[in-house]
């Protein structure tokens, strides 16, 4: 009736790609396409995508999805247990995560005109609490090191001298470094925020790199055990991180917290905020005032006023 009707009136029915396109068609054709498949995160995209895919029903379509099944999902998952760390749920973090790549692949799909619009109105807040509070002391700092093997030592030394993103550091490559002027230049396609970066070097990590031999054929700074790329920060790495921490004495420590005592640090020594913004590559100072960890040693040099 309604097509009879549009062609008497000379109107064009929209087709509604939603009614006929199924959750788990959207998903296989998201995983297909080259620029999310050129990712460095498509393997971590390949897992959330199965933990998407277990408990949300991927045979119904799109235009069924409700938000009570996306609020389902977060309650579902946040009482999973955790597959790494024993005795501990799914963490929000994790959850949060998963919430906002199902966000991204409904947007993506409306911008390449594979499904007509972004089935559900909202998305489930997860509220994360992953502050966090760690520096390292000197004497924790040495023992760290002495504790890593070489391969790792030069990559943790480069993430306490520069507050350098970790992915940032194990693409680097040798002509991204400019010894004379002693920088590093990351263009904008290497960084989180898409922005080109100067990163300040200081004397320890240049002599540092100075004492790496270059690989023939090799452009990557950083290399593995075996002397070969190392694409992502994967369970071999995390395994000798965490087994240097526990050789070194060092308890609840992840790896970017050497980008938060950067940051503390470098604002203690009083660099203006706007240096160290640059630096790491912070956007806002909400950012940066949350890498910056404030204790007693901050508060003892506070002044008042008359």
């Amino acid at each position: 009736m309604e097509i009879k009707k549009a062609q008497i009136e000379h109107r064009h029915i929209k087709r509604d790609k939603n009614s006929e396109i199924t959750l788990e068609s959207l998903f296989d054709w998201f995983l297909s396409l080259k620029e999310i498949q050129r990712l460095d995160s498509y393997p971590r995209i390949k897992v959330q995508i199965k933990a998407l895919s277990r408990l949300l029903n991927t045979k119904q379509t799109l235009r069924d999805v409700t938000i009570a099944q996306i609020e389902n999902y977060v309650q579902q998952r946040l009482q999973e247990p955790s597959p790494n760390k024993l005795g501990r749920n799914i963490a929000p973090k994790t959850v949060k995560e998963e919430i906002s790549l199902l966000r991204n692949i409904f947007n993506r799909g409306v911008r390449h005109e594979f499904i007509s619009e972004v089935p559900v109105a909202r998305f489930p807040a997860v509220k994360v609490d992953n502050v966090r509070t760690r520096i390292f002391t000197d004497d924790e700092y040495q023992r760290l090191i002495a504790a890593c093997p070489v391969w790792l030592r030069h990559i943790v030394m480069m993430a306490y001298w520069t507050g350098m993103r970790q992915n940032e550091i194990i693409q680097l490559e040798w002509n991204h470094i400019d010894f004379k002027e002693g920088f590093i230049r990351l263009k904008a396609s290497q960084t989180k925020t898409d922005e080109s970066r100067l990163v300040r070097l200081s004397p320890p990590v240049l002599e540092m790199l100075r004492e790496i031999p270059r690989k023939i054929h090799i452009r990557n700074v950083f290399l593995s055990k075996t002397e070969k790329q190392i694409p992502r920060w994967g369970s071999y790495q995390r395994k000798a991180w965490s087994k240097a921490l526990e050789q070194a004495g060092i308890e609840n420590a992840v790896f970017h917290d050497l980008r938060h005592d950067f940051v503390t640090k470098s604002m203690r020594e009083g660099n203006p905020a706007y240096l160290v913004m640059k630096q790491v590559g912070h956007k806002t100072d909400s950012m940066l005032r949350r890498y910056q960890l404030i204790d007693e040693r901050d508060l003892r040099n506070f002044k008042f006023g008359a």
